[in-house]
């Protein structure tokens, strides 16, 4: 494994960090050890100079159980719908008898692939003294050093065993390991300012082709950044952000942190969001990160990336997504296209309707619309998603399965210019490999 120096005491001090937080000074084997009184709590003395403390915790609530704030996972495009209601959830809920009424509360979803960011993983139940979930992690979860500190520590390891047959369509086959770890460190000071650092380590082997860019990314940082709370307004915080980012919005279909690769993405930049009961409003500004296997990632100079992404929710379980994306590049494209090698700038704008209504009866409709240029050719675009999923009639509840209908459909359509004979013919992604 060839490492930088940089990259190597990186590692060295993302793993102390994250085996010394397994000692937080306190009893690991008590869940209210970690958080304050329940007396104190409800009086809401948990935060006693956090301005904004009264407006934002509800009644008869610690306010570090509701705060800081955090966003839910979008429903993805395809996604799965977990289940809910009366029954064992876990092996070792069967085998102790453990029959819940509902899902258990926990930060992670409970699938190995992890879809969100670790950033928005929801562990404010810990503070709940009224909670009876209990995971033998929780105690480097949400340490409070006094009243108005948050730190919470976290990661994960995964392993891959692959065995490709005709690998990338070569006619070779391809048996190899995915090794990946993530590390993750955050510290709020009230529902205030923020400081979020998340290490990565990915590597491969034994592979008997070249590795692929989104494989190996040994020792760097996956996310760094600050936020800053910049006023309140319907009783929900205003949000700016700057650093190292992931970014996850809607179906996923254009903007994901890609979790299937070893990598993942992310983006450097800033971006400003406010997030109410019935509105999400985020506007962003941000470079693609380029991986870089044995030295420090940076961003790609020659592209930007600009959006703003609404929400409404008129009410649970419903959605409905408003969005606007520009993404401008000045490095050729990996391909030579038919008007000739050269960047490109697109703008999508684009809508998504998700309804999950009564007897698990899913509607999840979207449509986009995308213009620019690419080297030296205009293009105009038209995609549209449908897909319904309807529960089978005639069988039991623990026992229905799900059938799922789709339509897709993508219509190109391009104008060249007077100087151009010839056009594109294919749908740009947004993002090539990273």
């Amino acid at each position: 494994m060839l490492l930088t120096e940089r990259k190597r005491s990186l590692l060295v001090l993302s793993a102390f960090f994250f085996f010394v937080s397994f000692s937080p000074g306190q009893d690991s084997g008590s869940k209210i050890a970690i958080i304050p009184p329940a007396d104190a709590a409800v009086s809401n003395d948990v935060c006693p100079v956090c301005p904004s403390a009264e407006d934002s915790v509800p009644q008869n609530k610690p306010f570090w159980a509701t705060n800081p704030p955090v966003t839910p996972l979008p429903p993805m495009g395809n996604g799965i719908m977990f289940p809910s209601g009366p029954g064992y959830y876990s092996l070792r809920d069967f085998l102790s008898g453990q029959y819940r009424a509902n899902r258990p509360k926990y930060g992670y979803p409970p699938i190995s692939p992890i879809p969100p960011s670790f950033f928005d993983a929801d562990f404010r139940y810990i503070d709940d003294p009224s909670d009876t979930n209990y995971d033998f992690f929780d105690p480097i979860k949400r340490m409070h050093p006094n009243p108005s500190w948050l730190i919470s520590t976290g990661g994960d390891i995964r392993i891959q065993h692959k065995n490709e047959l005709s690998s990338r369509l070569s006619g070779n086959d391809n048996i190899y390991q995915l090794f990946r770890m993530r590390l993750y460190g955050d510290i709020w000071y009230c529902d205030l300012f923020r400081v979020y650092a998340e290490f990565i380590n990915a590597d491969s082997g034994n592979q008997d082709l070249a590795p692929l860019p989104i494989d190996i990314n040994r020792a760097d940082f996956l996310n760094l950044f600050g936020d800053l709370k910049l006023w309140q307004w319907r009783n929900k915080p205003m949000y700016f952000r700057i650093g190292r980012q992931e970014l996850l919005y809607g179906s996923q279909r254009l903007i994901s942190p890609l979790d299937w690769a070893n990598t993942r993405r992310t983006f450097e930049g800033i971006k400003g969001f406010w997030h109410g009961e019935k509105f999400n409003i985020d506007l962003f500004w941000v470079k693609p990160v380029l991986v870089s296997r044995n030295d420090f990632d940076v961003s790609d100079s020659n592209q930007g990336f600009a959006g703003l992404w609404t929400t409404y929710k008129p009410r649970q379980g419903h959605l409905v997504d408003v969005y606007y994306l520009f993404l401008d590049r000045a490095r050729p494209l990996p391909a030579v296209p038919p008007g000739g090698r050269g960047g490109f700038n697109v703008n999508t704008v684009g809508a998504r309707y998700y309804g999950r209504f009564q007897n698990n009866f899913l509607a999840d409709f979207e449509a986009m619309y995308q213009f620019g240029d690419i080297a030296n050719s205009s293009i105009f675009r038209r995609s549209c998603n449908h897909r319904h999923r309807l529960p089978l009639q005639g069988l039991d509840r623990p026992t229905r399965f799900l059938a799922v209908l789709r339509l897709c459909f993508r219509r190109p359509a391009r104008r060249p210019r007077r100087d151009v004979q010839s056009t594109l013919s294919f749908w740009p992604p947004l993002f090539w490999l990273h």
